[in-house]
C-alpha cells in the first residue's frame, strides 16, 4: 500500500484473517494487535474481522479504531488533513471497547 493508490481491505497481502489467525489461534499470542488498514477501510471490514477472531479467540477483542490523519505531502508541502490510514486495535489485555478515535479528536464508541 503506497498511500496513492486506495487499496480494498481484503486485497491486503497477506490478508488480516490468515495472519491473525496464526498469531492469535496458533501462537496463542497474548497482547494487542494493531491491523494497519487500508484507508477505505470501513466498519463492515472491522465487524467481519473482529468476527472471524472472536470464532477463535473469545478473548480478545477490538479495543480502537484509530483513523490517521496526514498534514503533510510526501513532498513537505501543507495541505488540509487527508486520511492515511486506519488502525484496527485487536487485544486479549485491552478492554472490547471499539473506541474510535481520529487524529486530535475526542474518542467515542463505534
Amino acid at each position: 500500500c503506497d498511500g496513492h493508490t486506495l487499496l480494498d481491505f481484503h486485497a491486503v497481502t497477506p490478508g488480516f484473517a490468515p495472519f491473525a489467525r496464526l498469531l492469535l489461534a496458533d501462537l496463542h499470542y497474548q497482547g494487542t494487535l494493531v491491523c494497519i488498514a487500508p484507508r477505505g477501510t470501513n466498519l463492515g471490514d472491522a465487524r467481519q474481522l473482529y468476527e472471524q477472531i472472536r470464532s477463535w479467540r473469545d478473548d480478545v477483542g477490538l479495543h480502537l479504531i484509530h483513523y490517521s490523519y496526514a498534514t503533510i505531502t510526501g513532498d513537505g508541502q501543507a495541505t488540509e488533513p487527508r486520511l492515511k490510514y486506519v488502525e484496527l486495535w485487536f487485544s486479549s489485555q485491552l478492554d472490547d471497547s471499539w473506541r474510535v478515535y481520529h487524529d486530535g479528536m475526542a474518542a467515542h464508541e463505534a
